[in-house]
């Protein structure tokens, strides 16, 4: 419990210095509100100098200093934000942070004298190490470093959110006491709309290297079509072409991938693969003249974290050359998983309709690599709200008329709607699954949904569910107290009331999102069957908002059994701060606790 303790009052510390995020508005005369801010961030800065010797001279004498070190790192590095929000024309909590960081700094230069006149001891505390974590009872445990030793206990997560700035500063984070961190990646940023007209595959050019790709019939291996590849294109560094599929596989296994080829006048340039990397070794080259049709294969044994392969056709050099029957299969079963790998499509489907941007993943899983590098736990939010606008333009009927800032407005018991959540979890999956710094998604960012807003498409369901549970309409009537003479009649509540036919509709309602979170959670454990999954409700929608009550945002129990663990968008800003009781605030945990 000791170390619980102190974990405890090191996060009460981080997060009265986060604190200085949110502040009260100040007035000051717009002519003097750069030169009084400039003030203020050279004072910090002054007083940050001032301290740096006795931190030093108590590091020298072995001292333990991480509260005071945390509180030092602060008051180095927040003069540059106010500096920042300053060059933007910002200064409207200036005077808050001012304040805050003044009297940090007077707290931290107390204690350091103190440390070195004898007087106080300072605090030490445990600090979380990458590793596995689990839930034990109602905490989470993981390995901390105490003072040197490695060891597992109960662990206290604080950290940052889905700003991208957080994750610009991941290498610093852990110095403000932060270790945990939530990065956020919506399907509109690194999702659009395929164009290349070979479907199911994608291409890109790297550098300034043209190739004429088209479908033929006069040159093929099987059926009725093949693809012709051209270049006349002098090889240069970084100056090259290439298509790809990536299809879904299964670790630890073996696969047989290849392709038919045809080169009369010579191929030198042209390759493909399937290995993560692209090291020379790896290549299969289509390299001289291929008179006839030639079958080129190899296989390849996944690892035990990958959940995808990539097959890859390159073209560095002047090249003519025809392909066909292209193929990944798993060794010994003769079933092709790339689509379109005959060429025989002659139009676009679902399965064709993305372009993947796999920079942007790459971008994610880079940093969550740099997670695990400083010690900070991530909780990926995929952001549930970020589905792309091409998407809805292309689709309508996915439309929905919910109007929560964060909805994902769109019908989510839509086909489509679940279609598109199965290829964005499958294209960014495979990227995170098995990192050790992953270790936890919300699927959902403060969700209400409430379907007397949708009810062209709820109210049929709506309808068919009173059918089955009461069976015939004289049940239903005598229930509700109405006189329907058919289901067909039966309408939804619009308005908050104590009576059975509002009871029947929220235990309906309820369940939309419930099956979303039993939907998206079944497709991240498909990848990863340790990730922590949750979803980021908030705490103040019990007390604040009848439209949001009126919802099921707040039906803890529709989404627990799906839920790992709890999460919420609790917050407490200035408006705040002396309004709610800590009854209020805590209320949240006390509904979600079993």
């Amino acid at each position: 419990m000791k170390n619980i303790f102190k974990q405890k009052r090191l996060t009460a510390c981080v997060v009265g210095v986060a604190m200085l995020l949110g502040g009260l508005s100040v007035s000051v005369n717009a002519q003097t509100e750069v030169q009084t801010v400039q003030a203020m961030i050279d004072k910090h800065r002054t007083e940050y100098a001032e301290l740096t010797p006795l931190m030093e001279e108590c590091k020298n004498r072995g001292m333990q200093l991480e509260y005071d070190e945390i509180n030092y790192n602060v008051l180095g590095q927040f003069p540059n934000y106010m500096e920042e929000n300053l060059s933007k024309g910002s200064t409207e909590n200036a005077a808050e942070q001012d304040r805050e960081l003044t009297e940090l700094y007077k707290k931290t230069k107390e204690n350091l004298i103190a440390y070195l006149g004898g007087t106080r001891q300072p605090l030490s505390a445990p600090t979380y190490v990458t590793s596995d974590i689990s839930v034990v009872n109602k905490h989470f445990e993981a390995t901390v470093d105490n003072d040197g030793t490695l060891e597992k206990q109960p662990v206290f997560f604080v950290g940052t959110g889905h700003q991208w700035a957080s994750r610009s500063e991941i290498p610093i984070l852990s110095k403000f006491g932060f270790n945990a961190i939530q990065p956020e990646l919506g399907g509109n940023s690194f999702m659009s709309r395929e164009t290349f007209p070979i479907y199911n595959w994608t291409e890109r050019k790297v550098g300034e290297y043209p190739v004429d790709y088209q479908i033929v019939t006069e040159q093929k291996h099987g059926g009725a079509q093949a693809l012709k590849l051209e270049s006349t294109t002098s090889q240069k560094e970084n100056n090259y072409w290439y298509m790809k599929q990536t299809v879904q596989v299964k670790p630890n296994t073996t696969y047989r991938y290849g392709l038919w080829a045809k080169a009369p006048a010579g191929a030198a340039g042209t390759w493909f693969h399937v290995h993560p990397n692209w090291e020379w070794n790896t290549r299969n080259w289509v390299s001289g003249v291929v008179a006839d049709w030639k079958e080129i294969s190899a296989e390849y044994t996944t690892g035990a974290d990958e959940h995808t392969l990539t097959f890859v056709i390159c073209i560095e050099k002047p090249t003519e050359v025809w392909m066909d029957d292209i193929y990944i299969k798993e060794k010994g079963s003769d079933i092709n998983l790339l689509l379109n790998g005959d060429f025989e499509k002659t139009e676009r489907d679902e399965s064709s309709y993305w372009k993947i941007n796999e920079e942007e993943i790459g971008g994610l899983a880079k940093d969550f690599d740099l997670m695990a590098e400083h010690n900070l736990s991530g909780i990926f939010n995929v952001g549930a709200h970020g589905i792309p606008e091409v998407y809805r333009e292309d689709y309508p009927e996915i439309h929905s008329a919910q109007n929560w800032i964060f909805s994902t407005n769109t019908l989510l018991d839509h086909p489509k709607v679940k279609k598109y959540y199965a290829d964005y979890y499958n294209a960014i999956m495979p990227a995170l699954a098995g990192k050790p710094a992953f270790d936890g998604i919300i699927l959902m960012n403060e969700p209400v949904y409430i379907t007397y807003k949708d009810s062209a498409y709820y109210l049929p369901l709506f309808q068919e569910a009173m059918e089955e549970k009461y069976n015939d309409i004289a049940s239903l009537n005598s229930k509700w107290g109405t006189n329907y003479t058919d289901f067909e009649q039966v309408t939804m509540p619009i308005a908050q009331e104590a009576t059975p036919q509002f009871h029947d509709w929220r235990q309906f309602n309820d369940q939309v999102l419930a099956r979303y979170h039993q939907y998206a959670a079944g497709l991240v454990k498909k990848y990863d069957t340790n990730v922590l999954v949750q979803t980021k409700m908030q705490q103040n929608m019990m007390y604040t908002n009848t439209f949001q009550r009126f919802g099921s945002a707040n039906n803890w129990e529709a989404l627990a059994p799906t839920l790992d663990i709890n999460s919420c968008d609790a917050f407490t800003n200035s408006a705040q701060r002396n309004r709610l009781d800590i009854r209020t605030q805590d209320i949240f945990y006390d509904y979600q606790t079993y």
